[in-house]
């Protein structure tokens, strides 16, 4: 019979195993942020604009997107996307699980991205605008030197900490077919008909933990850069 004693061998040899998953982890999480931050600035700017039906529908947005369970929404991108689209004769049927996921995860990052970007642009006293126009500097300028230097730091701790979690949702693109960390983590798992469970996904849990130490020194590193503006 198998020895039923917790393994520390066996955790070792499921990280080996399950770190060759890293890579297509970390380019779902780093494309899924790149492209949420840039969905979040479009959505900030319809909740700051002076204009009625942009700021309801970005309101309308982020509230849908936070009250929506994340599979949910993988789930209803990747089966529910191409057949809508199918209606306007356009086939994304082809397209890699990969870019579904990708769309699912930005999709959702970018309203809490948003609300980061919108509280701390309101956070600006607007003595810094007056301040800049007193001395000759022009709109762009008073924006791109004084606005965003000091929202930017504000946001900062708060973009790391939906970082964070966008790393942590990004165990759910299995339910897709997507073969991740986790993913790989029950096929090993599978494996031992259950016997070796405990180790394996400690073995995850110990991946995701230096992953996000990780992204938390990045960002206290930027963050230091900005600490001046604060």
């Amino acid at each position: 019979m198998q020895n039923s004693a917790f393994s520390i061998h066996f955790v070792v040899n499921s990280l080996v195993t399950l770190l060759h998953y890293v890579p297509i982890t970390l380019l779902i999480t780093a494309l899924s942020i790149c492209l949420g931050l840039v969905l979040g600035l479009f959505v900030t700017i319809g909740q700051l604009v002076p204009n009625r039906v942009l700021n309801g529908l970005s309101i309308g947005f982020i509230a849908l997107m936070r009250g929506t369970p994340m599979l949910l929404l993988l789930l209803l991108i990747y089966y529910g996307l191409p057949l809508l689209l199918q209606s306007f004769a356009i086939d994304i049927s082809g397209w890699n699980q990969v870019v579904f996921a990708i769309l699912a995860l930005s999709i959702n990052i970018s309203a809490y991205f948003s609300e980061t970007m919108r509280s701390a642009y309101s956070a600006i006293s607007a003595d810094q605008y007056e301040a800049g126009l007193s001395v000759g500097m022009s709109n762009k300028r008073i924006i791109s030197r004084i606005i965003v230097p000091q929202a930017t730091a504000i946001a900062l701790p708060n973009i790391g900490n939906s970082m964070i979690s966008i790393i942590k949702h990004s165990s759910l693109v299995y339910a897709i077919g997507i073969t991740d960390i986790y993913q790989q983590a029950q096929t090993v798992a599978s494996s031992t008909f259950g016997m070796r469970q405990l180790e394996v996904f400690v073995a995850v849990a110990l991946i995701y933990w230096m992953i996000c130490i990780l992204v938390e020194r990045i960002i206290a590193v930027i963050e230091g850069r900005f600490s001046y503006l604060r």
